[in-house]
């Protein structure tokens, strides 16, 4: 699934629903701007690793 193309609302609500998980949505973000913007990756991954820590 491509969730860089849901609607915020669609996102919510499946998140809502459990049918996916806030990581699972936070790394497919991840992934894109990757793709897409290569030189804004290395400060969105010092992001993610940071909000991942704070969860674990």
């Amino acid at each position: 699934m491509e969730f860089c193309q849901l609607t915020e609302t669609e996102a919510a609500a499946r998140l809502r629903r459990g049918e996916v998980f806030p990581r699972e949505m936070a790394d497919a973000a991840a992934a894109r701007v990757k793709a897409t913007e290569p030189r804004v990756i290395t400060s969105l991954m010092r992001t993610l690793d940071v909000a991942r820590s704070a969860r674990a």
